[in-house]
């Protein structure tokens, strides 16, 4: 009969917090939505637990139950990295791993046909935990027959998640509950290997008893369903499954009848495990140091015309492109090209590494050369009947933005990002394009955001110009206002003639919480007709210069 496996990382993305601050181990941890006092606690461990601070409530109501609390955020990416590096780990056992997509730190493995490289299924598995553990995590382990049944159990031997110090790198703490021995005929010792977060079954029999006799809680159930299942008094699956099939969906919902489908055997659920793909990678190395660009891009040529030979096989598109270059007698680089749309075009990700090599500065030679590609799917274009020739070619203009990367460096192409900050010039702030939506989004006028239902616009409001208020990232010191102005206030040394008009004040206070702020804000109309807006800063007596109007 097949084998399959269940690992567990209790509470995963609590660990992950808990490993990326180690010195909180002892103390009463969190993790929570937002690190806001209005933020929703998600994972809570035993020390928090202890302080009656439950998952729901908000990370201020948890301070009013414990001082000392720590919380923290953990962003779903990284849970999503540690969930991928877990599983590289775990493919070293068995080639087949399937990580949950609904309970982030669940892997399910194919444990069968490892016979012949460890003696027992118990050696197998302690080496998986041993391996879990390496990596500052804890985990248990259920080796049985069933998807569903190593999962009941996996979760039923957590018992929680202790945060004490000496532990291991994470401060947890994984132990076995008592779960109590199957009444099977064989016995529990004869049916079951218990040992430090490990559970053999031996077989199906001793899996169906201990599956059967799992808390309804540990099994990530809907809190509603778990509440109406307990005022049922249906507390474990053994007694779950004595439910009539007939009923369930309709009294419980599609949820509850999958449920009782997988613990009862009505449903199988094959083994899912991730694909894996040969990495694209190309290694050239020279004999002698080379630090000609021609001789690299050469060189360049042959690896990726190799590398997009595999992708095109994959029936995918070229989306990033790094050099590793290892030099001579300095520190090794990296450089990142990405085109301005996934392509298979050697020739214009030639012309990019060509900038790119032509801008370094190499301190020595260049002894190893390595290209990695990142292949990409895309959909497939419909080719049109007519060729289009837009009066602004957005794919020109991003290839334009690509060359400029690639000679440039990355930040050399920003865009502004919209913030939350009180005052005008830290209410933006300047991100790479390679974090906003790439490639450049197309404009919107703001005539086609118009609501259908809203009235037509007027003539003159089609020709009126709409204004424009630049701001300078930082505010201009200006010359003190003269008490007397015979001539008017020079603003910008007499350039652009005095100041004719004043609008304001308009008053911006605040800054309690770092440095008083009390600026009263005003536009001043120059003689060319230029607006400027300016303003005066109380605390500190002195006139600056925010910016224009347009």
């Amino acid at each position: 009969m097949d084998r399959m496996a269940c690992v567990e990382l209790p509470a995963f993305p609590l660990q992950l917090l808990l490993k990326r601050h180690p010195d909180w181990a002892g103390r009463p941890v969190a993790v929570v939505d937002r690190d806001k006092p209005q933020g929703m606690i998600l994972w809570v461990n035993e020390h928090a637990r202890a302080c009656r601070i439950r998952t729901g409530m908000r990370y201020g109501a948890g301070l009013s139950l414990a001082r000392t609390l720590h919380a923290g955020e953990v962003p779903p990416a990284e849970v999503d990295r540690g969930v991928a590096a877990l599983a590289d780990r775990l493919r070293r056992f068995s080639p087949d791993v399937e990580p949950s997509r609904d309970e982030p730190g669940i892997f399910w493995l194919n444990a069968s046909g490892l016979s012949h490289l460890y003696a027992s299924p118990r050696r197998w598995a302690d080496a998986i935990v041993g391996a879990v553990e390496a990596c500052g995590l804890r985990g248990t382990i259920a080796v049985g027959f069933t998807r569903f049944g190593t999962y009941a159990i996996a979760r039923t031997a957590t018992v929680a998640m202790v945060g004490t110090a000496g532990t291991g790198t994470a401060g947890t703490e994984t132990a076995l509950s008592g779960t109590g021995r199957p009444t099977g005929a064989a016995g529990a010792g004869a049916a079951v290997a218990r040992g430090r977060s490990v559970m053999v079954l031996r077989d199906a029999a001793a899996e169906r008893v201990l599956a059967g006799e799992a808390p309804l809680e540990r099994l990530g159930l809907d809190p509603g369903l778990r509440d109406s299942l307990q005022k049922l008094g249906i507390e474990t699956v053994r007694a779950f499954l004595r439910l009539p099939p007939a009923g369930i969906r309709r009294r419980f919902g599609p949820d509850a009848e999958r449920l009782h489908r997988l613990a009862a055997g009505d449903l199988w659920v094959p083994l899912q495990p991730l694909r894996v793909r040969d990495p694209l990678v190309a290694r050239h190395g020279f004999d002698d140091p080379e630090t000609d660009v021609s001789r690299l891009l050469f060189a360049v040529k042959r690896l990726l015309n190799r590398v997009l030979a595999l992708i095109a096989a994959r029936s995918e598109m070229l989306g990033a492109l790094t050099l590793h270059l290892r030099l001579d007698r300095a520190t090794a680089k990296s450089e990142q090209i990405r085109p301005a749309a996934p392509t298979l075009d050697a020739v214009q990700l030639l012309g990019l590494v060509r900038l790119r090599l032509e801008a370094l500065a190499l301190d020595s030679g260049v002894v190893e050369l390595r290209v990695t590609a990142r292949a990409v799917r895309t959909a497939a274009a419909q080719q049109g009947l007519f060729v289009e020739r837009p009066p602004r070619d957005p794919a020109a203009a991003n290839r334009a933005l690509a060359r400029v990367r690639a000679e440039f460096g990355d930040d050399a192409v920003v865009r502004a990002r919209l913030a939350e900050a009180h005052l005008p010039e830290a209410q933006f702030a300047w991100e790479p394009l390679e974090s906003a939506p790439w490639p450049v989004p197309p404009p919107r006028p703001a005539a086609a955001s118009r609501s259908t239902s809203a009235p037509r616009p007027a003539a003159g409001d089609i020709a009126r110009r709409p204004l424009v208020r630049r701001i300078h990232a930082r505010p201009i010191p200006l010359p003190p206002r003269p008490r007397h102005e015979p001539d008017g206030w020079l603003l910008r040394g007499g350039e652009t003639g005095h100041v004719e008009d004043l609008a304001g004040p308009y008053l911006v206070t605040g800054g309690w919480w770092r440095s008083a702020v009390q600026r009263e804000y005003y536009f001043a109309r120059m003689r060319d007709g230029d607006l400027l807006w300016i303003y005066y800063d109380r605390p500190r007596r002195r006139w600056c210069w925010q910016g224009r109007v347009e």
